[in-house]
């Protein structure tokens, strides 16, 4: 039997609260090997945010 997908939908993934708060708070378990193996973050935003706003949202989590 194969284990499920965790996803966390997060809603305004551009914002301020996602890039300080939420991100590295789901980011940082993956990065220490806890998070289960099949786990994914999607982040949604408002269709009127530029692709860049977008593009700096993702590499501050790599960060």
């Amino acid at each position: 039997m194969t284990q499920p997908s965790t996803v966390i939908v997060i809603f305004g993934g551009t914002d301020d609260l996602a890039r300080r708060k939420l991100g590295p708070v789901l980011f940082q378990p993956g990065c220490k090997g806890r998070s289960p193996e099949k786990f994914h973050i999607v982040g949604a935003a408002r269709p009127e945010q530029p692709d860049q706003a977008v593009a700096t949202a993702r590499a501050r989590l790599r960060a």
